[in-house]
């Protein structure tokens, strides 16, 4: 999964603050009709690899843009979707319109692109019947079907490999992860703030489908739903600069559990070499502004 949160974050600038472009025809529309899914993704240069945006697919978290004949389109990131409009100026051009802001698309080798300075999306036409659902809000994931193995009959006890979700307070995230998914975790008991608004404590580290991760404990004591994020270029570890992904939404009143991971390609799989963490955790509302930015500092 790697970077693809922030990146797809990033990238959705795209379509909500490129100034406007001009609208053309609609003789072409033909070839731009359709849903499409993310097939690829640069940010900053750094493109998004496909075992990434395999795995982001495997967990729910899916992109697509739909662009329908009587020129209305939907952005849909991790199940939210954002309303708009579209038209094509030319067989391989067009433009597409959400909250009044414009970004152009471009049709080439069977893909459909859209570009910024620092970023760029390419998307694929697929079947509609392929998409795949999410719920109606960012983090909000539609759960599994249960496994009749591990059926609500069954002990506690024979659910818990690690033995560690009891020692966390049993908790189990709504739209987050569970402890369970952490593999070889160690425990560990991190306060990084406990304010008039959240609280958050990182609760283990371990792998996470094959990634370096921490596990942490995030309490929304205000009124409204948040999101919270990793803020890029703040992080290291062991003093090497590396950023992990963190995206998260938490509903009012809630508590959940979430994971933070790092590239195995960049610092590994070793857990003893995982030691000093440090970065900051960024609390923002449903528009994107910054409530509150915590220092975090794992050991």
């Amino acid at each position: 999964m790697k970077r693809i949160w922030m990146a797809v974050v990033g990238a959705l600038a795209l379509c909500i603050s490129l100034v406007a472009c001009g609208r053309g025809g609609t003789d072409f529309k033909a070839n731009f009709v359709g849903t499409w899914e993310i097939a690829s993704l640069t940010e900053d240069g750094v493109e998004t690899d496909a075992e990434t945006l395999a795995a982001m697919k495997d967990y729910g978290l899916n992109v697509y843009l739909e662009l329908n004949e009587n020129g209305s389109a939907s952005f849909e990131l991790f199940g939210e979707a954002m309303e708009g409009t579209w038209d094509a100026s030319s067989a391989e051009k067009g433009t597409v319109t959400f909250e009044g802001s414009s970004a152009p698309m471009v049709l080439g080798d069977g893909r459909l692109s859209m570009e910024s300075d620092n970023s760029k999306l390419v998307f694929e036409k697929i079947d509609p019947s392929q998409k795949q659902t999410t719920s109606g809000s960012t983090g909000n994931l539609e759960q599994p079907e249960e496994d009749p193995a591990t059926s609500e009959d069954e002990p506690a006890e024979s659910q818990d490999d690690n033995g560690l979700e009891e020692d966390l307070g049993g908790l189990t995230s709504w739209g987050g992860d569970d402890i369970d998914d952490l593999d070889d975790p160690t425990a560990m008991d991190i306060l990084v703030v406990d304010d008039d608004n959240f609280t958050i404590k990182i609760l283990a580290k371990g792998l996470y489908v094959g990634d370096p991760a921490f596990y942490f404990e995030v309490t929304n004591k205000t009124d409204a739903e948040v999101g919270i994020n990793s803020v890029d270029g703040t992080w290291t570890v062991n003093g090497e600069a590396h950023d992990p992904i963190v995206l998260e939404s938490i509903s009012a009143g809630e508590t959940l559990g979430t994971i933070g991971w790092f590239s195995a390609d960049e610092i590994g799989t070793d857990m003893n070499a995982l030691g000093t963490i440090k970065g900051q955790l960024e609390m923002y509302n449903e528009d994107y502004e910054t409530l509150a930015t915590y220092d975090v500092t794992i050991d």
